[in-house]
């Protein structure tokens, strides 16, 4: 209860007095629209069915439909053993069974995976409300053993680093390979990965921070 309390405490302090009820119908926070391959979306909601794992939402939709969703809660570093005061703290990272669309979709977004997306969102998200660190669940701590996800691969795919908590610790804003040192051909479609990742942060934060943040809240 008290990372909720600390959750609520903190955007209350910081967010626009209809921010709470925005989630209800979701906030786009950024889209990327093609004719040969339709519109992937991004949005902040509140977790729809899901129970103790996090109370907000990123969900990375195509035309509409629910692809991938990533649920989060502002907590204090205390409670991950950080010594920064608060965390974004990735409490569960969904797919649906929808894999040939999540296929395309990763495809379509320079072979970026739906969840990879996220976290670049996540970033912008972090950005706007000036945090600087994501602490993220493992394989091992998961709430449901039904659920399939690879945390553990997932976060060391980041370089992030494990705590003795069998958490994930990951600094934002990212550390990247110096482009010198990245060879040939995947040095081009490293940057244009990169690129794009930045951009959905970027957009993701102006969005936040226009339409979701208290001005004076923030000045104070």
């Amino acid at each position: 209860m008290g990372i909720l309390y600390n959750h609520y405490d903190y955007l209350t302090r910081q967010v626009q007095s209809n921010f709470f009820t925005s989630l209800l119908t979701g906030v786009p926070l950024w889209q990327d629209c093609r004719e040969e391959d339709g519109v992937m979306s991004i949005q902040l909601t509140f977790p729809s069915g899901i129970d103790f794992e996090g109370d907000l939402a990123l969900t990375f939709a195509h035309n509409g439909v629910s692809l991938y969703n990533i649920s989060f809660v502002v907590a204090p570093g205390r409670y991950v053993h950080s010594p920064q005061e608060q965390v974004l703290f990735v409490s569960r990272i969904q797919g649906t069974r929808n894999f040939d669309l999540i296929r395309q979709c990763t495809k379509s977004c320079h072979d970026i995976t739906p969840a990879a997306l996220l976290i670049a969102a996540l970033q912008g998200v972090a950005a706007a409300l000036d945090i600087n660190i994501l602490a993220g669940i493992s394989t091992e701590e998961r709430l449901y053993d039904t659920i399939t996800f690879d945390y553990n691969s997932f976060w060391e795919s980041f370089q992030a680093e494990r705590t003795q908590d069998n958490l994930f610790f990951l600094a934002l804003p990212l550390v990247k390979t110096p482009i010198e040192l990245i060879k040939g051909k995947r040095r081009e479609r490293t940057l244009r990965k990169r690129q794009y990742k930045d951009e959905i942060c970027e957009a993701v934060r102006v969005g936040f921070e226009s339409h979701l943040l208290d001005r004076q809240a923030a000045l104070n």
